[in-house]
């Protein structure tokens, strides 16, 4: 029996930092799969005010990118803690084949005594799908 259900891809970002690259990266996979894109953008208690109103605007710009890309992507903006919320996200969500992490790489490289440091990296384990984060390839030198 095979899963026939599309399936879905997962961009997370947070506070506002939105990587370009990770919207072509999620917007090729999903037209690969078939399936159907979910931006997420997480915002710690922190972001108030002006602040919000900032990552508001990134986050608008971001799902305007990937409908000029050809998609249609759900999109939602959370508040609070941000691993209760994604796994909330997640719980209420179509089933999620993949997560793009769309915010600074850097995040998720710093280790602090053998655990990731970034709450992203400590969830991995509760998270059924791949967690991946797209990276600019630097051209090699031709010569």
């Amino acid at each position: 029996m095979t899963d026939s259900a599309p399936k879905s891809v997962l961009l997370v970002f947070e506070d506002g930092d939105v990587r370009q690259e990770s919207i072509q990266y999620s917007v090729e996979l999903v037209r690969r799969t078939g399936g159907e894109l979910q931006l997420l953008m997480l915002v710690g208690h922190d972001r108030v005010g002006p602040a919000l109103e900032q990552v508001r605007q990134r986050f608008s710009a971001a799902v305007e990118a990937a409908c000029n890309l050809g998609l249609t992507p759900g999109s939602e903006l959370r508040a609070g803690d941000k691993a209760s919320e994604f796994l909330k996200f997640l719980a209420y969500a179509p089933a999620c084949s993949t997560v793009v992490w769309g915010s600074s790489e850097q995040a998720l490289l710093g280790r602090r005594r053998g655990r990731p440091r970034h709450w992203l990296g400590r969830l991995g384990r509760e998270v059924s799908c791949p967690i991946v984060t797209p990276r600019i390839r630097k051209p090699t030198d031709g010569g």
